[in-house]
């Protein structure tokens, strides 16, 4: 599997160098102006652990994929490697678009650092659940087909969230009657139903190659 995960960050290592440069750019100018270091890093964190799309679409293009299901690997394990090679991409995102934030905060001398720690967990939670349910779709459908339903994807919860916040302005107050226990108790609850979904992913992609056609 440590050879399998090689595979991909080294299909991301081509670009990343450029890559590398322009998160550190363009988080350093939104850091230096105004608010935006918060939602800049946040958004790049997530496109770190998109980068991960890429891996699909070299193994189409290359046939890799025909060449996995001829060998003797398990499913399994070439799953988990794609699923382990995305998030230690996104990590390294967090942790990038972190420290080049904080310098810039620094030589401002208006840390805000609280705001980047909460911006940059929402931005690993958001790439969590994209991976989890994108990347069984990317199995089964190949990157190419599966676009469009990526879109939709990221469209349609977006859209919904803006519908209802437009036709009852007042229907997210109530998240500020929540009793200060569940509160409390909110982010366990969320960390063990993201992992039940990574879980379930990882499950669904692995039979998913087992039983694909080349």
């Amino acid at each position: 599997m440590k050879g399998l995960i090689y595979k991909d960050l080294s299909l991301i290592g081509r670009q990343g160098k450029f890559f590398i440069v322009y998160i550190v750019l363009m988080v350093a100018i939104f850091s230096g102006i105004g608010d935006g270091a918060a939602s800049m890093s946040s958004f790049m964190a997530v496109v770190c652990f998109m980068l991960s799309i890429n891996c699909f679409a070299y193994d189409e293009q290359n046939g890799f994929d025909k060449l996995v299901a001829a060998s003797p690997l398990p499913p399994m394990q070439v799953v988990l490697s794609r699923y382990a090679s995305s998030l230690l991409l996104g990590l390294l995102g967090c942790l990038l678009t972190a420290g080049v934030s904080s310098v810039v905060q620094l030589v401002k001398g208006n840390a805000a650092f609280n705001d980047m720690l909460f911006g940059l967990i929402g931005a690993l939670v958001a790439a969590l659940v994209l991976m989890a349910i994108l990347f069984p779709i990317f199995y089964k459908f190949g990157v190419n087909k599966s676009r469009i339903i990526m879109l939709l994807v990221v469209f349609f919860p977006v859209m919904a969230i803006v519908l209802v916040s437009k036709l009852f302005p007042n229907a997210f107050s109530m998240l500020s009657q929540i009793p200060a226990g569940v509160v409390t108790a909110l982010p366990f609850i969320g960390a063990a139903l993201l992992a039940a979904a990574l879980a379930a992913s990882l499950l669904l992609s692995a039979r998913i190659l087992r039983r694909k056609q080349y």
